[in-house]
């Protein structure tokens, strides 16, 4: 995995925003960036057991968007790259299973 998008998380750009205005968490939003551009998210999606792909986020179960193919597809490739979208990003959205059921469902996808 190449990175991780949540506005929190220690290092981030927007960690002293975040902090000020969302002092009890940013919620469950975040994104990931996969090495492998869109092939890599095709593979993490088609091992998914308990994850959906979904083309709009925030329902209350854990689901998964490719903006290269959904909510940015009508941007060029280079667009899409100054927003910091890549083929290989991938959105999610945490529901609200047992947190452990959707770590197992993210490890066992990204396994090899």
């Amino acid at each position: 995995m190449a990175g991780v998008h949540y506005p929190s998380l220690p290092g981030s750009a927007q960690e002293e925003l975040a902090g000020r205005l969302l002092p009890d968490g940013a919620g469950g939003m975040l994104a990931i960036q996969l090495d492998g551009g869109r092939a890599g998210v095709q593979r993490l999606l088609d091992r998914f057991r308990m994850v959906s792909f979904a083309a709009s986020l925030a329902g209350v179960e854990t689901t998964v968007s490719h903006p290269e193919v959904t909510s940015h597809r009508y941007l060029t490739p280079e667009e899409r790259a100054a927003l910091g979208i890549h083929p290989g990003t991938l959105r999610i959205s945490a529901g609200i299973e047992e947190q452990d059921d959707i770590i197992e469902d993210f490890l066992q996808a990204l396994g090899d």
